[in-house]
C-alpha cells in the first residue's frame, strides 16, 4: 500500500487510488502519447498490482474516458472564472470551445487526446451532456428544450472537433485565430444568435488562462 493510502477508509483509499491512476496516466499520455502508453506502465508509475487497477478500471480506454471528463470539469471551472461580465450564453459556449482549441495549440499531445475523445461517441456524448449542464448552470436561459439544445451543442462541438483533427494532423497549416472565428460563426448560426464576437479579445483571454488538471499545469 502506498503512503497516500494508509490510514484511510476503503472508500477514501479507492478514490485516492483512482486519482493516482489518473495522475500517472495523464503524465504518460502527455509524455509519450495515448497509443504508446500501456496499462503496465501505469501500474509501474503508480506502484500497484494488476488487481488494484482493474478493481477500478477495466481498460486503458476506461481510464482515458474518466480522465477526459475530469479534465472537462477542471477546464469548465476555470473558464467560468474568466468569462466576460454579462456574457450571453453563446459567448460562453464560444469561450469554452475556443479553450479546447487553445489548449490543443499549446501541445500536440493535448491535441491528440482531444481528437481521440471527439472520435469516440461514448466520450463525445458525455462531453455534450456536460457542456449542456455547464451552460444551464452558468445561464438558465438555454434550458428550455434540452433535446434541441443537445442537438445544437453536438453540432457545435463536432465543428470544433474538425479543427482539433486538423490541428493534430496538419499543425503547420493550422491558424488558431481563423479556427476560433469559424467556430464562433458556427455557434452563432446554430444557436440563432448574432455573430458579433471579439475574436482578438477571446484569444487574449485564452492565452492568459492556466489550467490545473490532475496536478499538471497546462
Amino acid at each position: 500500500m502506498t503512503p497516500r493510502l494508509r490510514g484511510k477508509s476503503r472508500a477514501e483509499r479507492t478514490e485516492d487510488l483512482r486519482l493516482s491512476i489518473l495522475d500517472a496516466s495523464l503524465e504518460l499520455f502527455l509524455e509519450q502519447g495515448y497509443e504508446k502508453t500501456t496499462t503496465r506502465q501505469v501500474l509501474q508509475e503508480v506502484g500497484i498490482l494488476n488487481g488494484s487497477l482493474y478493481n477500478i478500471y477495466k481498460s486503458k480506454e476506461d481510464i482515458f474516458a474518466d480522465l477526459i471528463m475530469m479534465a472537462f470539469e477542471d477546464v469548465s471551472k476555470e473558464v467560468s472564472l474568466h468569462l466576460p461580465e454579462g456574457a450571453d450564453p453563446c459567448t460562453k459556449l464560444t469561450v469554452l470551445l475556443g479553450t479546447f482549441l487553445n489548449l490543443s495549440s499549446r501541445s500536440p499531445r493535448i491535441a491528440e487526446l482531444l481528437v481521440i475523445s471527439h472520435g469516440r461517441w461514448e466520450i463525445h456524448s458525455k462531453i455534450v451532456t456536460a457542456i449542456s449542464e455547464w451552460i444551464s448552470d452558468v445561464d438558465g436561459e438555454l434550458d428550455n428544450d434540452i433535446i434541441d439544445l443537445t442537438m445544437k451543442l453536438d453540432a457545435c462541438t463536432s465543428a470544433t472537433g474538425t479543427f482539433l483533427e486538423k490541428m493534430y494532423r496538419e499543425p503547420d497549416t493550422f491558424d488558431l485565430r481563423s479556427a476560433i472565428a469559424i467556430v464562433a460563426s458556427v455557434v452563432a448560426a446554430v444557436m440563432d444568435h448574432e455573430d458579433d464576437f471579439d475574436i482578438e479579445l477571446l484569444i487574449e483571454r485564452l492565452d492568459g488562462m492556466e489550467f490545473n488538471i490532475c496536478g499538471i499545469r497546462l
